[in-house]
């Protein structure tokens, strides 16, 4: 199947930005729980719009590893045990849900460093965290809705277990900000310097050699 790379930039800034907010949200939720407000309605708004800014980010997470996941199949990736499709769609299957989304995750990190040896590369402990703290948040958010009423239910004041579950969320939602910014960011060493550096060779007679011996990698990319 034939892949067409995206630069992820664009979706990686808006990530940024709803999980920016998303934060915010959750800190007021937490200091909410914990008495610090008195307005109950200004207390459900902001519980509501941060319910909402989740929704937007775990889809816009979900796309981004998609096109990542492109992206390294484009790139030259040979022999990769994650497609797209099933990058993403592991994560809805259960038990398997542990574990698959990590190792496609890590695939994506390994390819994009190095496609053309990308089973050598090591997988920063980043990723490793980045999974954890999603499932303990997950764990405790579970824990939190069954312990305590849930969504429709009234939360009491001072519950400990939600507002350890908003402190884990923030967590994971900060650590996700720096994996897909330092993914998107070895795209920008690795793949667009040596894309406008190729180009220079356009109008010479063997310009795909050229490209070719300068660097690999970006060979496929920009077609022979």
């Amino acid at each position: 199947r034939e892949y067409v790379f995206k630069n992820p930039k664009s979706l990686t800034e808006w990530i940024c930005w709803i999980c920016y907010l998303q934060i915010f949200g959750l800190v007021v939720d937490a200091f909410g729980i914990a008495g610090a407000f008195s307005s109950e309605l200004l207390i459900d708004a902001l519980g509501g719009l941060t319910g909402i800014l989740i929704f937007v980010s775990v889809v816009l997470v979900l796309i981004w590893i998609y096109r990542a996941n492109a992206n390294a199949h484009q790139l030259g990736g040979s022999n990769m045990k994650f497609t797209p499709g099933w990058s993403v769609g592991w994560c809805f299957i259960p038990i398997f849900w542990f574990w698959k989304p990590y190792q496609a995750m890590k695939e994506i990190w390994q390819v994009s460093s190095n496609p053309l040896d990308w089973w050598t590369q090591e997988a920063p402990g980043l990723i490793g965290w980045w999974w954890g703290l999603f499932l303990v948040s997950n764990v405790l958010s579970s824990a939190a809705i069954r312990m305590t009423g849930g969504w429709s239910g009234e939360v009491p004041t001072g519950s400990t277990i939600w507002i350890m579950s908003d402190v884990v969320s923030i967590l994971a939602i900060l650590v996700t900000v720096a994996l897909i910014k330092e993914i998107s960011k070895i795209y920008g060493k690795t793949v667009f310097p040596s894309h406008t550096y190729v180009w220079r060779f356009r109008h010479y007679k063997y310009w795909t050699i050229n490209a070719f011996i300068f660097n690999n990698d970006i060979f496929q990319v920009l077609g022979r």
